[in-house]
């Protein structure tokens, strides 16, 4: 029995549903080193204008065959009756490999298979003609990141594999080789896979390929607006879900962060340093000379006019009627602050 997950991944792709490759990346930027994987590829090619067509009249309808180069025969038929009309609009048929025994040497290929679209543009004697494959493949894989929280697959290569027999255990593995002419795929250049696993996903596959607009499999592909993408995306989620099996492993990453630096131009920061100094310095020159001096701190304060003689200023001159009154009169006195003979504090009128 197939994997479900296998199973799923190929519906995935089938549906264009959503199934996002499982990566840890806790910080939203990641990367791997370079890898070497065992993939499933496909290729689609329109063969329609190399294909052979054959059309004939039959009972109140016409029926026609298609044979494609590879040799797949196909079925049309469309007739119409007092019950309406019934016809073929569209058709795929499948062929996979028949092992005779298990653990016989397999060629790379899954499944390999072909469509005839007859709706509209389409018609039976002009249909829409399709061939395409998928098989298995050696992938190097470089350059794999996650950027601000999106995958990015990286750079893929893909090499050429053919069956061998399993020295090892020929009964549990079906086994694969890179190509002769390829010698410059790094890691590995052998591959096994189960026979049961193999032989459950080409019969799985077969029957998704052979069907017609009566099926949902081959409504699906009927309604599909790019039938390349479509075998591509299922290709591809299957070989995520291979990620995932049992027999796959942990490929180490590195996760990037962000540290933030702050670089300081001092020429552009020496003009308010030296002003802050130059106010500094200024400021204890004045309290060093000030106390040389002995001249005795002050601050604004409503506690110094208590201790304080006031001369040179008649009674009448302080009467004033409002505070602004008074705002304007403080504003023309002048006055000193010194001690008297008796060591007090007084202010004296500065013209007195």
């Amino acid at each position: 029995m197939m994997d479900p997950k296998i199973q799923g991944a190929i519906l995935n792709g089938l549906y264009n549903l959503s199934a996002p490759v499982q990566v840890e990346c806790q910080t939203g930027n990641c990367q791997w080193d370079d890898f070497t994987t065992l993939a499933v590829a496909s290729n689609c090619t329109n063969v329609t204008s190399v294909s052979h067509v054959v059309c004939g009249r039959i009972h109140a309808g016409l029926a026609c065959n298609y044979t494609t180069p590879t040799g797949f025969f196909i079925k049309s038929s469309r007739s119409t009756s007092s019950g309406g009309e019934k016809g073929t609009w569209f058709n795929s048929t499948a062929h996979i490999q028949r092992a005779s025994q298990i653990g016989s040497v397999l060629n790379s290929t899954i499944v390999s298979f072909a469509t005839a679209n007859m709706m509209s543009p389409f018609s039976m004697d002009s249909p829409d003609l399709t061939e395409c494959d998928m098989r298995w493949v050696g992938r190097h894989v470089r350059n794999m990141t996650v950027v601000n929280g999106t995958f990015n697959p990286g750079i893929i290569q893909d090499y050429e594999l053919y069956g061998i027999a399993n020295p090892f255990d020929p009964d549990y593995w079906v086994s694969f080789n890179v190509s002769n002419e390829t010698t410059t795929l790094p890691g590995n250049t052998t591959f096994s896979v189960g026979p049961v696993d193999n032989q459950g996903m080409m019969t799985f596959l077969s029957g998704i390929f052979s069907s017609t607009i009566k099926d949902a499999y081959g409504l699906a592909m009927q309604n599909s607006t790019n039938l390349t993408q479509t075998v591509q995306a299922i290709s591809t989620s299957m070989t995520y879900a291979f990620g995932q099996g049992p027999s796959s492993i942990n490929l180490p990453g590195r996760t990037i962060t962000t540290e933030q630096y702050i670089k300081v131009h001092w020429a552009w920061i020496s003009v308010p340093v030296v002003e802050v100094i130059m106010g500094i310095a200024f400021f204890i020159a004045t309290l060093v000379h000030t106390w040389r001096r002995g001249v005795v701190a002050w601050k604004s304060s409503a506690i110094v006019p208590l201790f304080t003689h006031i001369e040179g200023w008649r009674t009448e001159e302080s009467r004033m009627g409002s505070a602004r009154e008074v705002e304007k009169r403080a504003m023309e006195m002048r006055g000193l602050l010194e001690r008297d003979e008796d060591g007090g504090q007084r202010f004296r009128r500065m013209d007195a």
